[in-house]
């Protein structure tokens, strides 16, 4: 009783959010405890079934065999045995008004005793099916989301938490459990953080073995970082404006942070570290030509600007009708294309500016410059400055 109270309660809690907008696009909510049947209970009368030689449960044993039928034996057949079952025909034993005056046996005094004599039929309303989970009864409510909603299943999760955590005093006894899209929408941020994980240790692995150092792939993973601060901001700056400008001027939906929108980012870890690559390995090689520090830098960025600036442009120009939502906006994907062109253009403008200026930090005097790589052609002039 206690667990389908609060069932009741969290689905009238969602109903009245959604109808009052709080929760807008949240459709067809349903708990499976609603359903309701009908049921035929015989109730055996312990003092009557007594008062005529017969224990309460010689009588269920008697009911159970006029409804559901007997075992008597076994046909046996070549290769098989047929169980036999009697019972009554089914036109008495689907009345309840035959079936009282059934008789089950005879009474000490000679007469047949009814299984109306030793109790009593009634119809009561039952859960249609009772649901068990680690041998405690449960109560799913589900619930849909319109295809124009701005909430996720993240959205509700957060909702309903928040619900549970003022109402959990006033229903003792009974435990929350997420399921559906909530548990699979957690299932993928944890598989995806692990690959995010996975794929920077990878990542600084295999620079560490290239560069032979580990100060200067720890330079270039900086570019993750600056990736990861463009989405955010662009994330923030886009529910901003959705909360200041008209309804409709920017749509919510673009600064809801989805799976996909984690797809993204552990997609920039690569797509990011690559510009930074090619800076520093040319600053490298420039350096082992005899160059100076400073005009290494200036020439690295200098030859190297308009590449790196070519591939981001080509990049976001591909990724910028999704982003926009041409010719249709779609709440999965528009996010997705939206934080990697955000992205991709703060890790790009950092990699320019912010990655020489690290790169003189991490050159102290006395530290010896890197070796050229064979058939590195040689340092072309310095453009002046």
């Amino acid at each position: 009783a206690a667990t389908i109270a609060a069932a009741l309660a969290l689905r009238d809690h969602l109903a009245a959010r959604a109808a009052d907008g709080a929760l807008p696009g949240i459709v067809d909510i349903r708990d499976d405890a609603a359903a309701r049947s009908q049921r035929l209970v015989f109730r055996p009368d312990p003092l009557r079934a007594a008062r005529h030689g017969l224990a309460p449960n010689q009588v269920v044993a008697f009911v159970a065999g006029a409804s559901e039928g007997a075992w008597c034996g076994d046909f046996r057949l070549s290769d098989e045995d047929i169980p036999l079952v009697v019972r009554l025909r089914e036109d008495v034993a689907d009345d309840p008004s035959a079936l009282v005056q059934v008789p089950i046996t005879q009474a000490p005094d000679g007469r047949s005793l009814r299984f109306g004599d030793v109790g009593g039929l009634s119809v009561e309303e039952r859960p249609a099916q009772l649901v068990r989970r680690d041998f405690r009864r449960t109560v799913t409510i589900t619930a849909g989301l319109a295809p124009d909603s701005p909430l996720s299943a993240v959205h509700l999760d957060a909702a309903v938490r928040a619900w549970w955590a003022e109402a959990a005093a006033a229903h003792p006894g009974v435990d929350l459990a997420f399921g559906g899209e909530a548990q699979a929408t957690a299932r993928s941020y944890a598989s995806l953080l692990t690959a995010l994980v996975v794929a920077v240790f990878a990542i600084y692995a295999i620079l560490a073995t290239q560069f032979r150092s580990y100060v200067q792939p720890a330079l270039i993973m900086t570019n993750v970082m600056f990736g990861f601060i463009g989405v955010t901001l662009m994330m923030g700056l886009l529910g901003v404006l959705a909360l200041l400008l008209p309804d409709g001027a920017v749509r919510p939906e673009r600064a809801m942070f989805t799976v996909q929108t984690f797809i993204a980012i552990v997609g920039l870890t690569g797509m990011v570290v690559s510009e930074a690559i090619v800076l520093t390995e040319f600053i490298n090689a420039r350096r082992g030509d005899g160059l100076g520090l400073r005009e290494a830098l200036l020439t690295a960025g200098h030859q190297r600007m308009r590449p790196i600036l070519m591939a981001t442009s080509t990049t976001i120009a591909g990724l910028l009708p999704m982003a926009i939502g041409m010719p249709d906006f779609s709440v999965a994907w528009s996010p997705m294309a939206t934080a990697f062109v955000a992205g991709l253009m703060m890790s790009t403008a950092l990699t320019l500016v912010a990655l020489p200026a690290a790169y003189i930090l991490i050159s102290r005097p006395g530290t010896p410059r890197p070796a050229s790589p064979p058939g590195t052609p040689p340092a072309p002039p310095v453009p002046p400055a």
